[in-house]
């Protein structure tokens, strides 16, 4: 029992102190880009899963055209010659709940589908330039901007006047999106998103490029060092695993299997000095990482394996080991369960692991 809480004193020690390297999310993943030279005026959308919503750029120039009108309901008639402006517009979902709140209490209450909408004028003329591979990919003079944001997508327009702003409520978006929906990556996109440039003259696209990109899954081999608990038996031991992390369409490390070799080292005094006997354990894992937020990945899974390798009379016969694992740093503590002597007999076990 003092062995039990002196390796979770250790991990509680230690966890403090060990973390694994952020991750890389992409919350809007899929992103198309529509120029429109009649306008002078380009929309980039970004959004978390637009293989759902094929229609969604179809009837975005109406949606809005609705928008706008709210923009200019809101401002003096000469509001289109004093800018350029920035317009920043939030669609809030059903069931977003509003705080009202003062010292001494919070209270919650449950609204409908709302947008807010920030119109802030453009004090310092900013021109905006891109350059890739050496090139210069874009130049971007100061002018109009509205940025859309919801759950579900992003968008960014931009325009040199307002003139290019307000035509976008006049454009024809069916080609557009037909291009889009009929492409046939679309149909096999599975996890990966789609990346696509196009520029539409009066409704029609003269010119397009569209690619899909893999979230890239990774082959990982891993080497851990602890301490274990075995019955009565304190030993250290030296695992490998070799495994493969699946990344969802986010970017986000999501699932992980491997294969873990275990070596547990058992020291016997004789009379001689000591005599270290090996019993090895090859294990199969399954984990998930369930940190879907910023920050290091928050693996736990299950695992189970045979003992392979025996040296000395802590295992009789056939032994199975199952373990829990539960991963959110370098340091972590794994319990394990023993069936030994041809699976008969239950016997409880822990681990102190760090991972390398």
């Amino acid at each position: 029992m003092r062995y039990s809480f002196l390796l979770l004193s250790v991990a509680l020690l230690c966890l403090a102190g060990s973390a694994e390297a952020q991750q890389r999310i992409n919350y809007y993943p899929d992103s198309i880009r529509i120029e429109l030279p009649d306008h002078q005026t380009l929309v980039v959308f970004e959004m978390k899963q637009f293989k759902k919503d094929l229609d969604f750029i179809r009837n975005f120039p109406v949606m809005f055209k609705e928008l706008l009108e709210y923009v200019q309901k809101s401002t003096p008639a000469n509001f289109s010659s004093t800018g350029p402006y920035r317009i920043d517009i939030q669609i809030l979902p059903e069931g977003y709940k509003e705080i009202m709140s003062n010292s001494t209490e919070h209270s919650y209450k449950p609204v409908g589908e709302k947008t807010l909408i920030k119109i802030s004028h453009v004090d310092k003329s900013v021109t905006q330039v891109t350059v890739k591979e050496k090139q210069l990919a874009e130049l971007l003079p100061p002018g109009w901007e509205v940025f859309i944001n919801s759950k579900d997508f992003k968008i960014k327009i931009y325009s040199e006047s307002f003139e290019g702003i307000n035509g976008i409520g006049t454009e024809d978006f069916t080609q557009a999106s037909s291009t889009l929906s009929s492409d046939p990556g679309i149909k096999i996109m599975g996890k990966k998103s789609v990346q696509a440039r196009m520029v539409v003259q009066q409704g029609k696209v003269s010119q397009n490029y569209i690619h899909y990109i893999y979230p890239g899954d990774n082959i990982f081999l891993n080497m851990n060092a602890g301490i274990g608990l075995f019955g009565d038996k304190l030993y250290p031991e030296l695992s490998f695993a070799l495994g493969l992390t699946f990344k969802d369409r986010f970017f986000r490390q999501n699932i992980r299997p491997s294969i873990v070799y275990n070596n547990l080292f058992f020291a016997e005094k004789t009379t001689e000095g000591f005599n270290v006997n090996t019993n090895s354990f090859l294990s199969l894992t399954l984990e998930k990482n369930f940190n879907r937020g910023v920050g290091g990945p928050h693996w736990s899974g299950l695992g189970a394996g045979l003992l392979v390798r025996k040296s000395g009379d802590y295992f009789t016969g056939n032994t199975a080991k199952f373990f829990i694992t539960h991963n959110m740093g370098r340091v972590n503590l794994v319990p394990e369960f023993y069936l030994t002597d041809d699976f008969k007999k239950f016997a409880f076990g822990m681990t102190l692991k760090y991972n390398f």
